[in-house]
């Protein structure tokens, strides 16, 4: 279950939202204590002390506040960006954006206005250059959302290499009207499937793990109830999740059977 944020008003990963597929990225709040101060006197919630639970959702940060990519250096020498599974928050960074509460002042409005645009000067998210970061917050955020979508099962297939980052203990077969995602434990010589993700042409998802079939409900915190596959991220955080480290000899090859 994934954490629900804090925000008074805000639905982050309540069971409404998850049902529509808009899952969030959450924070807890800092351990600098500083830090933490700056995050109680920005949230507009009276007489209230976070528990070391406590979490605000990505909806109330400014987009250039959260790290969403990581610079890796490939095999090739050549530098890319690739989506984290989780995205970080920068340095300091303080949750700004209430927009379900009424008691937020025009003060704080304004002030964090222009903090903004000094954080935005410094920002290189998609090796923009000044002239071209975008002036408008939800612009980003739309951006962001439109590179993280999986148009069609044609979409899925072309881009997953550039798109996920892939352990080396996945393998992936691609089999008439779906792909499979799968992984193999070495055991007594014999080479047994621990967990296959499927995802057919219709953009459906299965999960198997040692034999089970994994069931919506246990899928829920990154799939809709329909479990139709429609972000990166959902499919990079179930390889995420499911991954290890098996000692498969890298020369074998499994042939799955239609």
């Amino acid at each position: 279950m994934p954490r629900r944020c804090c925000i008074p008003g805000c639905k982050g990963n309540y069971d409404s939202t998850l049902k529509s597929n808009n899952y969030a990225s959450v924070f807890l709040f800092p351990k600098n204590e500083e830090l933490r101060k700056k995050w109680l006197a920005a949230i507009p919630r009276k007489n209230w002390s976070p528990t070391k639970y406590s979490a605000v959702c990505s909806f109330h940060f400014a987009e250039n506040d959260i790290q969403r990519y990581e610079k890796i250096v490939c095999t090739n020498n050549t530098i890319e960006n690739v989506l984290l599974c989780r995205p970080k928050l920068v340095e300091n960074a303080v949750p700004s954006i209430f927009p379900n509460v009424s008691t937020y002042s025009r003060h704080e409005t304004k002030k964090t206005f222009y903090s903004r645009l000094k954080r935005r000067k410094n920002f290189k998210e998609h090796n923009y250059s000044k002239q071209q970061i975008i002036p408008n917050d939800e612009c980003l955020v739309q951006e962001c959302k439109d590179l993280d979508l999986i148009t069609d099962f044609s979409d899925l297939v072309n881009k997953y290499k550039e798109k996920l980052i892939i352990s080396d203990c996945w393998n992936i077969k691609l089999i008439k009207s779906k792909i499979y995602f799968y992984k193999l434990d070495y055991e007594n010589d014999i080479l047994v499937l621990n967990t296959q993700i499927v995802i057919n042409d219709q953009m459906k998802l299965y999960v198997f793990h040692k034999g089970n079939k994994i069931s919506s409900h246990e899928l829920k915190w990154v799939l809709p109830g329909d479990m139709k596959l429609s972000r990166w991220y959902q499919l990079q955080n179930l390889l995420t999740w499911y991954k290890s480290t098996p000692d498969v000899p890298d020369s074998d090859e499994i042939i799955l059977i239609e």
